[in-house]
């Protein structure tokens, strides 16, 4: 019994310790941080995607690559836009045409399909390494920016404030 009480004693003192020393213990508040850059969180542009001609697969006559976007969201399928861009020596917009050959991309919640093929539905070659950029724009972009071509991509660098690669 006399065992009991000294474990229920030490239980209390123990929880009475801890309430003291956790009341009494003050916060110290640091120096305020720098403001971080204006970002814009109503747009996503990925950076430069290398898609490596290994990475396509076969579909029929052509070839589809299929990229995670978590991004688009099913709002930004109902009423935003999702551009996707090819880089040769400057950035193009898709759907591209080089001669008989077409790339072209389809959108769904959280993807890009990439689908490369040529237009006389003869077989195509598989693609070469290409880059890709991709930009998710929500509704309310689109409404701040109505003048904006959204096919000419230093037109939507600039709108969004987009970083230069």
């Amino acid at each position: 019994m006399k065992q009991k009480t000294r474990t229920g004693l030490r239980l209390v003192l123990g929880i009475l310790l801890s309430c003291t020393v956790l009341v009494a213990c003050k916060k110290e508040k640091g120096p305020k941080g720098d403001k971080g850059a204006t970002g814009n969180a109503n747009v996503i542009g990925t950076d430069a995607l290398v898609v490596l001609s290994a990475d396509w697969l076969e579909a029929g006559n052509g070839w589809t690559r299929e990229l995670s976007v978590p991004e688009i969201t099913q709002e930004v399928m109902d009423h935003g836009l999702v551009q996707v861009f090819i880089r040769y020596n400057t950035w193009w917009p898709l759907p591209d045409f080089q001669g008989v050959r077409q790339t072209t991309f389809g959108v769904d919640v959280g993807e890009v399909l990439l689908y490369c093929a040529n237009i006389d539905n003869s077989a195509a070659i598989r693609p070469a390494d290409r880059e890709f950029r991709i930009v998710v724009i929500a509704p309310a972009q689109l409404d701040a920016h109505p003048d904006v071509n959204w096919n000419n991509y230093t037109e939507v660098q600039e709108a969004l404030d987009l970083k230069n690669e």
